[in-house]
């Protein structure tokens, strides 16, 4: 019976392994530059057109991790996720980090900064979607990063 018992609880461990298994990592300081894009970290950036602020799109399948941010800016025309708000051209951000996701099917990089100023100063938020995305190649499979888009930020002397 203990023998039985034991393959069991192997088998639910193994499946639970292998169905779907979730990492976040912060790669900001790693010598991952693959993955960095050209975000600077601690450098201010300023927001160059008004974005929309909603929550974090992955967020809601993620496993709560501490480091998520809740929020994310969106283009104003993006149906993502409902608007929470608006934050204003000419808000300053600064960029604190990269988290690196990793799952069965996929893995992407999120760009993480903070707001520095108005209404939603001190909140951390996704630049994902209003960053230029750039495909990557690799061994494995496709990956990207995220680069500053010229159009939603411009760096601050701040």
């Amino acid at each position: 019976m203990k023998t039985l018992s034991f393959r069991a609880l192997a088998l639910v461990v193994v499946v639970l392994l292998f169905s779907g298994c979730i990492t976040l990592t912060d790669i900001t300081n790693g010598n991952d530059q693959m993955h960095l894009g050209n975000y600077q970290v601690g450098a201010t950036y300023r927001l160059r057109q008004d974005a929309s602020l909603a929550e974090f799109g992955w967020r809601g399948s993620l496993p709560p991790f501490a480091s998520t941010p809740s929020h994310a800016l969106y283009p104003l025309t993006s149906h993502w996720s409902p608007a929470q708000g608006t934050v204003a051209a000419g808000t300053h951000l600064r960029f604190q980090k990269v988290l690196y996701l990793t799952y069965v099917e996929d893995e992407t990089t999120f760009p993480i900064a903070v707001i520095l100023d108005g209404r939603y100063a001190g909140m951390q938020v996704g630049l994902q979607d209003i960053s230029h995305r750039e495909l990557i190649s690799s061994a494995v499979a496709p990956k990207n990063r995220f680069l500053v888009d010229p159009q939603w930020l411009e760096k601050d002397r701040r």
